[in-house]
C-alpha cells in the first residue's frame, strides 16, 4: 500500500476508534495503518491503547515491538516480543523478531536461542536460518553457521543471501575453493 492509501486507512480507522473506542481491535487496526503510513510513535500508542483494553494478544505484541525497534527502544522491543512468546511459544515472527533486536543490541548468545526458537517453529524459514547462521558466525560457532546456511540452501538453492554468508563463513574457516565459489553464485544469484 502507498502512502496515499496508509493514510486514508488512518482516517478510517480513526473513525472506528471513535465509534467504538472500548474495542482493542479498533486501536490495533488504527496502529497498523499508522506504522503503514510511518508514523511509529502514534503507531505504538495505539498498539498500547489496544493492549490496555485487553486482552493481550501476540500480534499486537509483536506490532509493537517492530515500532519501538524502529524508534530505537531495543530494551521495549524485546520486552515486546518476549510478552508475544510467552503468550504464544510458537509465534515464530515474534522469536525471529526478538533474535534481530537482541542481535542488534549485542546479545549474541540470546539472539541465537530466540533464531533457534524461530527455525524449531518453522524450520523451512530461509530467512531465520539465515539469521540464525549470522549469530552463530558472529558468536564464533563456524561449522555451526555453515550447517545453517546449508539448510537454507537446501530449501532455497539460489538464495544470494544464504550463498554470500556460507560463503564468508567458508572464507574465515579457511575453505577458501568453496568460499569463492559459494561468493560468485551469490553475485550471479542476484
Amino acid at each position: 500500500a502507498g502512502l496515499g492509501e496508509a493514510a486514508a486507512a488512518v482516517g478510517w480507522f480513526q473513525k472506528a476508534v471513535s465509534l467504538r473506542p472500548d474495542l482493542a481491535q479498533s486501536h490495533a487496526n488504527l496502529g497498523l495503518a499508522l506504522q503503514a503510513a510511518g508514523d511509529d510513535r502514534a503507531a505504538a500508542a495505539s498498539f498500547r491503547k489496544a493492549l490496555a483494553i485487553g486482552p493481550a494478544d501476540p500480534g499486537v505484541l509483536n506490532n509493537l515491538g517492530a515500532v519501538l525497534a524502529r524508534l530505537g527502544d531495543a530494551e521495549g522491543a524485546v520486552a515486546s516480543y518476549e510478552q508475544a512468546l510467552k503468550l504464544a511459544p510458537g509465534y515464530a515472527m515474534a522469536a525471529a523478531n526478538l533474535g534481530i533486536a537482541l542481535k542488534d543490541a549485542g546479545r549474541m548468545a540470546a539472539a541465537v536461542e530466540a533464531f533457534e526458537r524461530a527455525v524449531a517453529a518453522e524450520p523451512r524459514d530461509v530467512e531465520s536460518l539465515c539469521n540464525l547462521a549470522a549469530a552463530l558466525h558472529e558468536s564464533g560457532r563456524s561449522r555451526d553457521a555453515a550447517a545453517r546456511y546449508r539448510a537454507a540452501l537446501a530449501i532455497r538453492p539460489k538464495d544470494a543471501d544464504a550463498l554470500k554468508g556460507l560463503g564468508l563463513v567458508l572464507k574465515a574457516l579457511g575453505e577458501t575453493a568453496e568460499a569463492e565459489t559459494s561468493l560468485e553464485a551469490a553475485l550471479a544469484a542476484r
